[in-house]
């Protein structure tokens, strides 16, 4: 069964990015204003991250899965967040406050007893926030791997460094 929600996982993913994962991050605040980084990690199950399709009503551009950076506006922001985990499909609209220059890494823990997803948003380093970022597109670079083998030298190079030190 797990076998069989990975390789569906896999497809979603491929299908949201085009078959083409392209490791850019997204800016969705207006120009000039200062801006937050938001990443979508994986959660502590190892299961996919949240999809964040908007920001404050206006919808996100380009790659909104997990392991994108997401640059969205200092300030309280309202993120309407999609999980699917391969079973089931989850919808939530979430207000956050983001501080300036801040790293956040956001979350979904799922509840299956009640049908839910609780969203997690952790304020983090810029380093914790590079390997949130690398663990969740080496987990999309691993399930796309037999569809689209691409490389990914930044994040392997972060690997290697991480188990040297």
């Amino acid at each position: 069964m797990k076998s069989f929600v990975r390789a569906l996982t896999s497809l979603l993913l491929c299908l949201l990015a085009s078959c083409k994962l392209d490791y850019s991050m997204v800016r969705v605040a207006p120009p000039g204003v200062p801006v937050a980084h938001v990443v979508s990690a994986i959660n502590h199950m190892g299961e996919p991250g949240a999809i964040i399709s908007k920001v404050n009503g206006k919808g996100v551009r380009g790659p909104n899965g997990m392991g994108y950076e997401i640059q969205v506006p200092a300030g309280r922001n309202t993120l309407f967040l999609a999980y699917f985990n391969g079973m089931r499909y989850s919808l939530s609209e979430q207000v956050m406050d983001f501080e300036e220059g801040g790293y956040y890494v956001l979350a979904p823990t799922p509840d299956f007893d009640n049908s839910r997803v609780r969203y997690t948003i952790t304020r983090v380093t810029p380093e914790q926030f590079q390997i949130s970022m690398c663990r969740a597109q080496r987990q999309v670079h691993q399930a796309m791997k037999s569809i689209n083998p691409q490389k990914t030298p930044a994040c392997d190079a972060l690997s290697a460094q991480s188990r040297q030190g």
